[in-house]
């Protein structure tokens, strides 16, 4: 498990360690709490095509991440999959209490990985939701 949680944080794009303010501070402990709890449920299907296999916090950085399995090969989504997935990711954290977070300088993203090996890495953006 913990090989699991520090394979999904070298897998996400390194960031700049930032000055966190009382209320990062704050967020950083539920979100690390919210991944050391969700930890031992993983990974755990969430649907019939998609696995959730880690939760990744990284306080410094200021950054969430979500590990997740496609059980489909890329090349099965249908057209203009990308950009409806790019909305329900933003729509999924912005109007969630994560959206604050995102406003405010975290950076919350999710690698799919399909079974057909491609991966594609998301970012939510909280401007136009």
């Amino acid at each position: 498990m913990i090989l699991a949680l520090a394979l999904a944080a070298s897998l996400a794009p390194p960031a700049k360690p930032v000055m966190l303010s009382s209320s990062d501070m704050l967020a950083c402990t539920e979100l690390s709490q919210l991944a050391v709890s969700t930890a031992a449920q993983l990974p755990k299907w969430v649907d019939p095509l998609t696995r959730v296999d880690a939760l990744v916090v990284t306080c410094p950085s200021k950054a969430y991440h979500v590990d997740k399995f496609i059980n489909e090969p890329i090349l099965a989504m249908r057209e203009g999959w990308q950009v409806r997935k790019q909305a329900q990711w933003n729509k999924q954290i912005c109007l969630s209490s994560m959206g604050s977070l995102a406003k405010g300088g975290w950076r919350i993203s999710q690698i799919l990985t399909f079974a057909s090996g491609e991966r594609i890495q998301m970012y939510a953006h909280c401007g136009a939701v």
